[in-house]
């Protein structure tokens, strides 16, 4: 979990075992970054507030206009109708921000 006023990032892809669920909430503004973009490279699947949101204050906003290689869901979305792949309405596993193969 990360929660840090960050201007650079702090995880890195190379640096995260498979398996591994990341939470980072410390991107709330166009110059705050936590994740590199290797850590989404990795991810399988990611939820975001909002991806208008993401794209200008989270953590999308690495992809600048360029296709973003992860699935990427809104938390009102996923909590509305599920993610893809999710096993079943108890999953707590994939309720992520990142979740890394």
């Amino acid at each position: 979990m990360t929660t840090t006023p960050s201007r650079m990032p702090l995880l890195f892809g190379d640096m995260l075992s498979s398996g591994v669920h990341v939470t980072a909430m410390g991107s709330d503004s166009p110059d705050k970054q936590e994740l590199d973009r290797s850590v989404m490279s990795r991810a399988d699947h990611m939820v975001v507030d909002t991806r208008t949101q993401s794209e200008h204050n989270g953590e999308l906003k690495a992809w600048s206009g360029e296709p973003v290689p992860v699935e990427v869901t809104g938390l009102g979305v996923l909590l509305a109708e599920g993610a893809p792949g999710r096993r079943s309405d108890q999953a707590i596993a994939d309720f992520a921000l990142s979740w890394l193969t």
